[in-house]
């Protein structure tokens, strides 16, 4: 199933905005959210629609915590990844 179709699948249509990064990483924008809890939703949709098919780690920055600019976010985003696949 395309990326775009799944994050459909699981509610994501129109909450969030994707672009393929890598080979095998895709970055994913979702504005509207309220909170890290809110985070973690987008998360576990993401988990949902993708794990049955691929082994996914999801690496995730939120601005203005983590990044107040594009580069630092994705910075940042690219580092948490990096420490999801070490476990």
């Amino acid at each position: 199933m395309p990326f775009g179709a799944a994050l459909d699948t699981v509610g994501l249509a129109g909450l969030a905005d994707f672009a393929r990064a890598a080979n095998d990483q895709f970055v994913i924008v979702a504005c509207d959210l309220k909170d890290t809890a809110d985070c973690q939703v987008v998360r576990e949709k993401v988990m949902q629609a993708l794990a049955p098919d691929l082994r996914v780690r999801v690496g995730m920055a939120t601005f203005p915590a983590e990044g107040a600019d594009s580069e630092t976010l994705l910075r940042n985003a690219e580092a948490a990844l990096l420490r999801a696949k070490e476990r």
